[in-house]
């Protein structure tokens, strides 16, 4: 994690990336409600069409080097500046970044699962080093969730830096 990143907002944009480069799931279904073009072809209203997250956050217009680990591009650039990447804001890329899905369909537990995610990953790289083995991982069997092939296989080491250290 670089340096530079505040310890409190760390978590939360290393999760973000978590999802955008692993994401878990490969598709989900989505009714169309109005014509749209695609490609040249108009879908009509009332067609099911399948989105895909995986697709979507590699998609080289929203995102430069999704598979590298850049959690910055979540932090503000300076006190009182914007997230560089915040999907309420005005002029980002609607539908970009789908973790959890989009409109009445979206997952209910959001917002449990960003607290949670991001609490556990503060709290293990508090105390440990988490070092993944045989990067980079290779898909498993396409399904509806997305899993490495043969799992993923990492070792931890205790921290001896100053994160553990009491504050002076």
């Amino acid at each position: 994690m670089p340096r530079s990143m505040s310890r409190r907002r760390a978590p939360h944009a290393a999760c973000r990336w978590l999802l955008l480069a692993l994401l878990s799931h490969a598709a989900h279904a989505q009714s169309v409600l109005e014509p749209v073009v695609i490609g040249g072809r108009t879908v009509p209203p009332g067609t099911m069409c399948l989105v895909s997250p995986a697709l979507l956050h590699r998609d080289p217009r929203w995102w430069s080097d999704a598979d590298q680990f850049q959690p910055e591009r979540w932090l503000r650039r300076a006190p009182g500046e914007p997230d560089l990447f915040d999907l309420g804001r005005p002029g980002q890329p609607r539908g970009a970044y789908l973790p959890f899905g989009a409109g009445p369909r979206k997952c209910i537990g959001e917002q449990f699962a960003w607290s949670e995610a991001a609490t556990m990953l503060a709290e293990l790289g508090r105390s440990w080093r988490v070092r993944i083995q045989d990067a980079p991982l290779t898909p498993g069997p396409s399904s509806m969730t997305l899993r490495p092939s043969g799992g993923v296989r990492a070792t931890t080491t205790p921290r001896s830096d100053s994160v553990n250290a009491p504050p002076s």
